[in-house]
């Protein structure tokens, strides 16, 4: 069963302990398309970069074989965020935004899932 998208916490980033965090991403990410996801990594990687995260060197840092924003995996971003988290916590208020919508359109989604899963 998916991790359920918690609302509270994608909009308190910040204060989310930093595992919960990556798996809160990788769930959220997972459940876009592939052109919402992509539009999503654009949006994050940029609002870094604004505040100052070398987003280009973590990537390299943590071993992650993207070398942009549309490469990125589910698993990659959650990577890159939990490491800011750890690292950087006050540049995750850069991106809080971009989670904060996006838990309320996965938390439909994983409830469109567990219906699908009873009805089977």
């Amino acid at each position: 069963m998916p991790l359920k998208v918690d609302q509270y916490a994608a909009s308190h980033l910040g204060s989310v302990e930093p595992n919960r965090l990556r798996d809160l991403v990788v769930t959220s990410s997972s459940l876009l398309s592939e052109d919402e996801r992509k539009s999503l990594n654009a949006a994050v990687l940029r609002d870094l970069k604004k505040a100052g995260v070398n987003v280009g060197s973590l990537t390299v840092a943590l071993g992650l074989a993207a070398t942009a924003s549309d490469e990125l995996t589910p698993s990659d971003l959650g990577q890159l965020l939990r490491y800011v988290r750890i690292n950087s916590p006050r540049a995750l208020e850069a991106v809080v935004a971009h989670f904060a919508a996006l838990s309320a359109q996965g938390a439909q989604a994983v409830g469109r899932v567990n219906d699908v899963g009873k009805a089977a």
